[in-house]
Order: structure tokens, then C-alpha cells, then sequence
């Protein structure tokens, strides 16, 4: 990802150029291809360019239109034509060969703060408006590009990258201890915005915020919205369209020559790496695999589906690597903790793609937008009383699925299950005081609630797609920037257009079990791949991770004084022989605190 950072001065003091240069330099990592800044009287802006593509854009940033409103952005506009024809409609005329930064400038000019909702693709960016003396910032509406600041007495501080924000920005470092007590509880913040450290926010996805003489203003501009059921469409429609739209958020999504896939041995991944080919790129495709500490069959599977689309495949075996191995090494990966024991072997996946393309597509999230129970559709078919549309739904699952009886599943749509959730174990290895302080028994009571009803149509998938959206930080786990290299992780399935229209998509037939992707695989990959059921890993590498130099062990362990504020020592000492795996996986957020502390906060 590119880097932008910059500082907004509303009042007398100045905008501390200097400061924002060390910002931009400090930025270079995430930008190697070329680092520039520009000052105002009101505003300084910086910006680090990774071109992904092939140097075939003039990306110069900071950049204005008319010298009048500057911006800096690490974006990727989607549906360029259709935003051109909008532009040109609203009277505001846009070149074909704008970048990126340029089409979201002149969308500013056409419609200000509402610009957001013409915008689709993934961004961060700032826009400082001179004659209004406005600061507008905006981040895309999934969260996949990071953006942070600080606001304090008219004064305002922003950055892609938060230690950067914390090391040169002038920031306070002080600790929020609220947010270390969500990490530890649920491994991500529950307040929306915020971050490790108390003076510094992230912007939520699907927010902006405009700064003014009058304060700091944050918005939403967008959220997911419920399913709706839709007119009855024929199979070789909706498999068309699908094709169509895929095809269009990969094509958006790789403006190169080459491509890197993290390629799995199930469906989504080998999909993309076929969509990829059908448009004349370089495809190689890269795979995580355990051949020995755990059962795990991708090996076999993403090599079947590789040799059959004729692409390179490179396997990265995981199995010698220890938890939190090389942690100091990789500190500079965590500005905040995390609890990532396998960051290494990340670290070494991440390279390996890297060095065939800057830009790795991932399969990130079809499970989410394309398996759904058929039961929430039925019922839904029979609240309306659309008995026709009902019986054809039945017939169609029950002959799709023999070994699913379709009257079994009605039947269960008009009784009331009950519903068995997976006992949740409050950790017993915090630190007392802290507990009490913060009454955190009754903040993880709390977050048990369910924060909406569920959706009547595709209460699965509604589900899953609100919970990342409210994790600010989610992305995070594969931002590859912070480890020094120089490539962009990219999400095709969480194209807004593609995620509408399986959401728009009836269950039966569709979304059972993934059926539309099946389908259209038909020939593109191995039998074997294609009706391969869904298969997560047979066992877990963080009870079988080897010991080695260099790792922990999740117990015996004691933590450093800062950390045994806010851990038992006495606890986190007997954590080893905790063999649960959902349990054991929660007993490592101690430690990864506490390294975090070790080797980050002391930084």
C-alpha cells in the first residue's frame, strides 16, 4: 500500500513541515517507488508511492486540480467509466487517463462531502479544501485501507501507517487500557475508532471525517443492508452475471502484467487465478502448507487445481515454524498487539508472492457471501405465502442435494430450534485490579448480546459481513506493508458489486454449499477440486507449533512488569498444559501482549 500522512493547522501555530517530511520519509517502506510532500500556510501533505502498475501511471501525489484543494491518497477507483460518465454529467470533466487521486479530486469538486457515495474501490485519502480552510478524509467502506489521526486544539495529524503517526507525529503514547482490555478479551477494540494508544484514532471503515474552524465532524456514509428477495432469474442469467462481475472487480483489482494468488485447494482462490488468466496475466500461485505437525491436504489439491489451469505454483511449508518465532525481529509488524503466534511463516508466504507480482489476489470471503441454510429462504417463501415459489425451492434443493432431505429441513423451518452456543470462558489470567477497574466480566457479558436480529433471507452471511465490518482493524492481519515488502493484498469477493449480487441471489440453489461457484468452475479445474466439500484443517498448528530458538511456549510463562498490570503471573504460569483448542488459541493474547510490550511499546 502507499503511504499518506499530513498535519492541519486551524490555528496560529503553524503546520510543522518539517515534521511531516520526517512522516513521509518514515513512510518509505510502505512507498518505495518515490516519496514527495507539499506545504500550504494551513496544511502540510506527504505521500510514498507503491506503483502496482508497471509504472504504466504518473501517479504524482500530493496533487491538485487548480491549486486550490491539494490531495494525498492511497486509493483504487473502481467502475472508473461509469464514476466519468457521473463526472461529466454533473459538469465536472475528468480525463480518461486521470489516476486514481485526480478522479477522486474532481469528485470532490462535483459533489464535496457526497463524493463518497459515488466512489467505489478501496481508499484512504485527505483532501485539504484552502478557500473553506477544510480538512475532508475518507476511508473505503470495507476498512481495507488503514488511516489514523490525532485531533487536538484545531490541530489535526494523520497517517496510513500508525507508528508512524506515533514515532514523528508529535503525538502523546500514553496507553488506552480499555483497548488493551478488548484485545485480551476478544482480540479486537469494540469501541468504533479506536487504537492501542488513547490520543490516536482510526478512521472506521465506511466513515469520513471533515475538519473545519467549527471541530472535528465523523460520518457514515454507508452500511450492509438486509437482502431482499428478488425476481426469479434463469440459471444461465445469474451464472452470467456472476461471471461478468467477478471478472470486473479482478480486472479493477490487477493493473499489472503479473499477479500473485495465495491459492488454497478449494474453490475461491482457484477461481481467481482463472479469471486472471482469461485476461492474459502472469499468474503464479502461492500455498501454505503443513505437511507433518497437523493432517492437511492443500498440497495435494492446490497442485491438482494449478496443473489443470497451467500455472507455477510455489508451496511454503509451515510446519517448522514456532509460536511467535523472531517476534523482536518482526516487531515493527505490530504497531498495536496482535495476537499472530505465525507471523514469521506469514512474513515468508507474503515474500515468496512478492516476488513474482506487487499485487496478491486473495479468495477473502466467499464462504461469507456464498453458503447460506436453505431454511431461513423456506420460511421466508412461506411468511409471503408464495407457495408456488415454495414447493419449486423444495423440489429443486431436495433433487441438488439427495443426501439432504428437503422435507427434514422444512420441517425444522416451522419448529423453533433452540439454539446451543459455545460456552465462552472468561480468562482467569488477568490481572485482578485491572479486571475490577475496568469491570470487565460485565463488558464480556455484554458483547455475548447479539447486536442485531438476524436477517430473514441470509442471516449467515449478514451476519458474518456486519461483524468484519465493526472490526476497524480487520485487514490489518494482511497488510503486508509493515513487513517491508513491497506488495498490496487485494479482495476480488469483496467487490461492492459482487457482494450485492450474491446477496441478491436466491439460497436454493445458489448458495448452498457455494453451488453458483461450483458451477461455474465446471471444466476451469479438477473434478476432485471442484466437488471437494468445504475442509478446514484437520488439527491446530498452535497446539502442535514445534519448540524452537526463538519461540514461546504459551506456558510456563511470566510477563515483564508492564505487562503483569494487566496479567496474573501466577496464572499465565499454568497455561500449558491447556490442551482446548478454541481455549488455548485465547491463552496466547498473554503473551502476545506481552511481547508486544517488550519489544514495541519500549521502542
Amino acid at each position: 500500500m502507499s503511504g499518506i500522512c499530513g498535519i492541519v493547522s486551524l490555528d496560529s501555530v503553524p503546520p510543522q513541515g518539517d515534521r511531516v517530511e520526517r512522516m513521509t520519509s518514515s513512510l518509505e517502506h510502505r512507498g518505495p517507488d518515490g516519496c514527495a510532500t507539499w506545504h500550504g500556510p494551513l496544511a502540510s501533505l506527504g505521500y510514498a508511492l507503491l506503483d502496482t502498475t508497471d509504472g504504466t501511471v504518473n501517479d504524482v501525489q500530493p496533487c491538485t486540480l487548480d491549486g486550490r484543494s491539494w490531495i494525498v491518497a492511497d486509493a483504487r477507483v473502481d467502475a472508473r467509466d461509469d464514476l466519468l460518465a457521473s463526472l461529466a454529467g454533473a459538469g465536472e470533466a475528468a480525463a480518461r487517463h486521470a489516476t486514481d487521486a485526480q478522479l477522486v479530486l474532481h469528485a470532490w469538486r462535483a459533489w464535496g462531502e457526497h463524493c463518497v457515495d459515488r466512489l467505489i474501490g478501496d481508499f484512504a485519502f485527505a483532501i485539504w479544501d484552502a478557500p473553506r480552510r477544510q480538512l475532508f478524509c475518507a476511508r473505503d467502506h470495507l476498512g481495507v485501507k488503514p488511516f489514523f489521526y490525532s485531533h487536538s486544539s484545531g490541530r489535526l495529524v494523520f497517517a496510513s501507517a500508525l507508528d508512524v503517526l506515533r514515532r514523528e507525529g508529535g503525538v502523546d503514547n500514553a496507553l488506552d487500557e480499555l483497548a488493551i482490555a478488548d484485545f485480551l478479551l476478544f482480540e479486537s477494540s469494540r469501541e468504533r475508532g479506536s487504537t492501542v494508544y488513547r490520543e490516536i484514532r482510526r478512521l472506521p471503515p465506511a466513515h469520513c471525517l471533515a475538519l473545519s474552524p467549527r471541530g472535528v465532524r465523523l460520518r457514515c456514509y454507508w452500511q450492509f443492508a438486509s437482502a431482499g428477495l428478488v425476481p426469479a432469474r434463469r440459471d444461465a442469467e445469474c451464472l452470467e452475471q456472476f461471471d461478468s462481475l467477478v471478472a470486473t472487480a479482478v480486472a479493477d483489482r490487477v493493473r499489472s502484467r503479473r499477479v500473485s494468488v495465495l491459492m488454497s485447494g478449494g474453490l475461491d482462490s482457484p477461481a481467481l487465478a482463472s479469471f486472471s488468466l482469461r485476461q492474459g496475466k502472469d499468474v503464479h500461485a502461492f500455498t501454505s502448507v503443513y505437511d507433518r505437525i497437523i493432517p492437511d491436504e492443500e498440497r495435494h489439491f492446490s497442485t491438482l487445481a494449478a496443473r489443470q489451469l497451467g500455472i507455477a505454483i510455489r508451496h511454503v511449508p509451515s510446519d517448522d515454524y514456532g509460536l511467535f518465532e523472531n517476534y523482536a525481529e518482526l516487531a515493527f509488524n505490530f504497531p498495536e498487539p496482535a495476537n499472530a503466534p505465525f507471523a514469521a511463516a506469514d512474513r515468508d508466504l507474503y515474500a515468496a508472492a512478492a516476488g513474482h507480482s506487487r499485487v496478491v489476489l486473495t479468495g477473502w470471503d466467499g464462504d461469507a457471501i456464498l453458503a447460506e441454510s436453505p431454511r431461513p429462504y423456506f420460511a421466508t417463501l412461506a411468511s409471503q405465502r408464495r407457495w408456488l415459489a415454495l414447493s419449486g425451492a423444495l423440489l429443486r434443493f431436495g433433487a441438488e442435494n439427495p443426501g439432504r432431505a428437503a422435507r427434514s429441513v422444512w420441517l425444522r423451518v416451522r419448529r423453533r430450534a433452540a439454539v446451543f452456543a459455545q460456552p465462552r470462558h472468561f480468562p482467569a489470567w488477568l490481572n485482578k485490579d485491572f479486571e475490577s477497574r475496568l469491570r470487565l466480566r460485565e463488558r464480556w457479558a455484554d458483547a455475548a448480546q447479539p447486536a442485531q436480529g438476524p436477517d430473514p433471507l441470509r442471516p449467515a452471511a449478514l451476519r458474518v459481513l456486519r461483524r468484519l465490518h465493526g472490526i476497524d482493524d480487520f485487514f490489518d492481519a494482511v497488510d503486508a506493508s509493515p513487513l517491508r515488502l513491497p506488495v498490496e493484498m487485494r479482495h476480488p469477493l469483496f467487490d461492492l458489486r459482487v457482494i450485492r449480487f450474491c446477496l441478491s441471489l436466491p439460497p436454493v440453489p445458489w448458495c448452498i454449499d457455494k453451488q453458483i461457484l461450483r458451477r461455474w468452475l465446471r471444466g476451469r479445474v479438477p473434478e476432485a477440486v471442484r466437488l471437494r466439500p468445504k475442509t478446514p484443517l484437520r488439527g491446530f498448528p498452535h497446539l502442535s507449533a514445534p519448540a524452537r530458538p526463538g519461540a514461546i511456549r504459551p506456558g510456563p510463562y511470566t510477563p515483564c512488569d508492564a505487562a503483569a498490570a494487566y496479567l496474573d503471573r501466577g496464572k499465565m504460569a499454568s497455561l500449558a498444559a491447556e490442551m482446548d483448542p478454541a481455549i488455548s488459541w485465547a491463552n496466547l493474547r498473554g503473551p502476545a501482549l506481552d511481547l508486544w510490550l517488550r519489544h514495541v511499546r519500549a521502542a
